[in-house]
C-alpha cells in the first residue's frame, strides 16, 4: 500500500484512536473523550475529506456539523429508548425486593454458586442482550452475581464474555437494520450467515467463561464444570441456530436464551442440587413476593417481544 492510501487510512481512523487514548490513559470520561473525537472527526471530515462540499454543497462545513449532529442525537435516542425500559426493571426489581427472591430461588437450584454463575452469566446475560442490549445485560446481570458471592470485578467480567455470543442479534435484532440498508440483502439471508458463524464458534467464548467461573471456587456440586458447560453450549446454541436460519434476526439470542435456560434450570433440578430439601415449594420475602411475580417484567419483555415479532 502505498503512502498516499496510508496517511487518510490513519487521519479516518484517528478519532477512534483518540478516543481509546483519553480514556485509558488520561482516564476521560467517554462523554468528553467522545464530544473531543467528534469534533475531530468533523474536522478531518470537512478539510479532508471534502465531506461538507460532497454531501451539502450550499452549506459547506456548517451543514455537514449539523447533519453529524442530528445524526448523533437519533442514535443516543434510539439506544436510550432500549436501556431506559431495561434500567427501569432494573430498579423496580431492586425496589420490590425482585432480584433478592429470584438470586434465592437460583441458590435453591443448587448450592454450587458456580451453577448459578452459570445460569446468570450465560442465560440471563443473553436474554437481556437479545431483549435490550446496548450494555444492559452487564448492568443487570452483574449484581445477580455480585449476591451469588462474586468480587465486582468478577461479576463484570462473567457478564461481559457470557453475553458476547449473541450481540449480532442483539435488542431484538438490532444490528441487522444497517446491514439491511447498506447491503440490500433480505434480514433471513444476514441471519442465516451470521447464525452459523456465531453457532460453530460461540463454544469458544463459553468456554473462557466456564474456566473463569471454575477458577473463581472449588466444585462442591461434585459434577463436572465441563459437563455443565457443554449442556449450556448445546442448550443455547442449537435454539440459537434453528431460529436464525428459519426465523429471522430478532429472536435467535432471545429465543436461544429462554429456551436454554428452561433446558439447563431443568437440569439443574433433576442433577445439580446438593441440598435438597423437601417442603419448599415456593421463595418467597416478606411481603410475600412469588418467583413467579418476581420474574414477571422479564416474561412480560418475553411475552411483547414475540407479539410483536412473529
Amino acid at each position: 500500500m502505498v503512502l498516499s492510501e496510508i496517511v487518510p487510512a490513519l487521519l479516518a481512523a484517528s478519532p477512534l484512536l483518540l478516543v481509546v487514548v483519553l480514556m485509558v490513559f488520561f482516564h476521560w470520561p467517554a462523554t468528553r473523550a467522545g464530544a473531543v473525537a467528534l469534533l475531530t472527526a468533523l474536522g478531518l471530515a470537512v478539510a479532508v475529506f471534502g465531506y461538507g462540499r460532497q454531501v451539502y454543497p450550499n452549506l459547506g462545513a456548517l451543514g455537514a456539523t449539523g447533519g453529524a449532529g442530528m445524526e448523533a442525537v437519533f442514535t443516543t435516542v434510539t439506544i436510550l429508548w432500549i436501556i431506559g425500559p431495561a434500567i427501569c426493571i432494573y430498579n423496580l426489581q431492586r425496589v420490590t425486593g425482585g432480584i433478592d427472591v429470584l438470586c434465592e430461588a437460583m441458590g435453591k437450584l443448587s448450592s454450587d454458586r458456580r451453577l448459578t454463575a452459570l445460569l446468570v452469566a450465560w442465560f440471563f446475560a443473553l436474554f437481556m442482550e437479545g431483549a435490550a442490549g446496548f450494555g444492559t445485560p452487564i448492568a443487570l446481570a452483574a449484581p445477580f452475581l455480585v449476591s451469588a458471592g462474586f468480587k465486582p470485578l468478577e461479576a463484570v467480567t462473567l457478564a461481559l464474555v457470557g453475553h458476547a455470543v449473541g450481540v449480532s442479534f442483539g435488542a431484538v435484532g438490532t444490528p441487522v437494520i444497517p446491514q439491511v440498508q447498506a447491503t440490500g440483502l433480505l434480514p433471513l439471508d444476514i441471519s442465516r450467515a451470521t447464525g452459523i458463524y456465531h453457532s460453530l464458534l460461540g463454544w469458544v467464548m463459553l468456554a473462557v467463561l466456564a474456566y473463569l467461573i471454575r477458577r473463581s471456587g472449588p466444585d462442591i456440586s461434585g459434577t463436572s464444570m465441563w459437563k455443565w458447560a457443554l449442556l449450556a453450549a448445546v442448550a443455547f446454541l442449537v435454539p440459537f441456530f434453528l431460529i436464525s436460519r428459519y426465523i429471522g434476526p430478532e429472536l435467535p439470542t432471545l429465543g436461544g436464551a429462554f429456551i436454554g435456560g428452561l433446558i439447563f434450570v431443568g437440569a439443574m433440578v433433576f442433577f445439580g442440587r446438593s441440598d435438597k430439601a423437601g417442603g419448599e415449594k415456593a421463595v418467597a420475602v416478606p411481603g410475600g413476593l412469588s418467583v413467579f411475580r418476581a420474574a414477571g417484567p422479564y416474561l412480560t419483555v418475553i411475552v411483547l417481544v414475540l407479539l410483536t415479532r412473529l
